[in-house]
């Protein structure tokens, strides 16, 4: 699931909304980086179909703006929205949420740092050769990666810059964190769900 931003701008029918989200031949630069993020995540499962069909997006807030300047929307805007964002989060039951700016983490319950038994258990399983790579995991694993129990699951989240931010936050993001941090978020879900040995 990811929890995404409403950036404002003029309201669009429903027909243009899923036009805009759903082109994957000439998307947008926030759906661009959506997938991209899902590309990353899926790609050992997707067997050269499109991220698209396995995932489900939600804004933090439910309205925009609608004085085409593509201003963010009010922060009490989203306070209103939160209840409407928990609700198809609770439905959905994610195993792994990507949150797209600071706005979209706040529709989350507590979210807490994965615990350290997961991580470590990750690491170990490294070969030998790679020590040096554990260091920069953890820091990844602290800047951008949480857990969170959504219902019955134990969700592995992953607290992203939106792919339309200004100052390359998300450019930098996407070439330096993203493919390690996905390879992580896969070797993590075991131990979310239990499943691990």
């Amino acid at each position: 699931m990811v929890i995404s931003l409403d950036a404002g701008g003029s309201s669009e029918d429903l027909s243009s909304r899923r036009d805009t989200i759903e082109s994957i031949t000439d998307p947008n630069p926030h759906m661009r980086g959506t997938i991209r993020i899902l590309h990353a995540l899926l790609e050992p499962d997707l067997n050269a179909r499109s991220p698209l069909l396995f995932y489900a997006m939600i804004n933090a807030a439910k309205c925009s703006a609608i004085d085409d300047r593509r201003d963010m929307v009010p922060a009490g805007l989203y306070e209103r929205c939160r209840p409407f964002a928990s609700a198809e989060r609770k439905i959905l039951e994610p195993q792994i949420v990507v949150t797209q700016g600071v706005q979209a983490r706040n529709v989350l319950p507590q979210r807490e740092h994965v615990p350290s038994s997961w991580l470590q258990s990750v690491l170990q399983s490294l070969p030998p050769a790679l020590p040096p790579v554990q260091p920069w995991l953890l820091s990844l694993s602290n800047e951008y990666l949480r857990a969170c129990r959504i219902g019955p699951i134990n969700a592995v989240t992953v607290e992203v810059p939106h792919p339309s931010a200004r100052g390359s936050q998300w450019q930098l993001f996407a070439r330096l964190c993203l493919d390690s941090l996905a390879w992580l978020v896969r070797q993590l879900l075991p131990y979310a769900s239990g499943q691990a040995a």
